[in-house]
């Protein structure tokens, strides 16, 4: 990971990047503004309600992965590059909380997942986008809690498990639709959920209040714009 950074010049990424095209604001990915019962932040990815196939056919993989990236160093870094107006850990977290970032409790939403997020052109991307999170940014998530899966799921996890080493696996639990949200009261207060998870919480400031977390087909969204 190190040498990545050192050879990618990853400390300045934030600086020459600045932030996604507009459209990646349809991409549901976000940090919560509430915290979980450890007082640590809460990433939510409602992969279910994100229409990847049509991203990528807007703006194909490169770009989809330079956003990926962009997302890891939001959720990681503090300072170093980082415009303040993103820098959520020094202006939001440590100020509510009194300590630094460590670790996050991450909830993979599956609501909506249909076949069309499976088409062959993602299973790529989405190998290569675990191996960024496993590789160049480890030890960030504490638990990943898998919520309202379909049966569909079952399918493309056959694939994809095998993107993911043991001890990213380890971190996974996966929980039904019938009890969702009694599952997720063990590590979070359910009033920090967002709307569209029946809660009443908010996103975190900055570029996450931006992300809109009902999802749908992109090119519908983007006619709504």
């Amino acid at each position: 990971m190190v040498q990545w950074r050192i050879e990618d010049n990853m400390d300045t990424f934030m600086e020459r990047y600045q932030e996604p095209p507009e459209i990646f604001h349809l991409s549901p990915v976000c940090m919560l503004a509430g915290l979980d019962k450890e007082g640590d932040p809460i990433m939510l990815n409602r992969l279910g309600s994100f229409d990847a196939f049509g991203m990528h056919q807007q703006v194909g993989t490169d770009a989809m992965l330079d956003a990926d990236y962009f997302l890891f160093e939001l959720f990681s870094t503090r300072g170093n590059g980082m415009p303040s107006h993103l820098d959520w850990q020094q202006y939001h977290y440590e100020p509510m909380t009194g300590k630094r970032f460590a670790q996050f409790t991450v909830i993979v939403d599956l609501h909506g997942l249909s076949v069309r997020q499976f088409h062959p052109a993602l299973f790529g991307l989405l190998k290569k986008s675990s191996y960024i999170g496993q590789y160049y940014y480890p030890g960030l998530a504490k638990r990943i809690v898998v919520v309202r899966a379909p049966k569909v799921f079952r399918m493309a996890w056959g694939i994809a498990k095998h993107f993911y080493d043991e001890q990213s696996l380890r971190l996974l639990k996966f929980v039904t639709n019938d009890d969702y949200l009694e599952a997720l009261q063990e590590f979070v207060d359910l009033e920090v959920l967002p709307p569209v998870m029946n809660g009443k919480g908010k996103q975190m400031p900055g570029y996450m209040e931006k992300v809109k977390l009902e999802g749908g087909r992109i090119s519908e969204q983007m006619q709504t714009q």
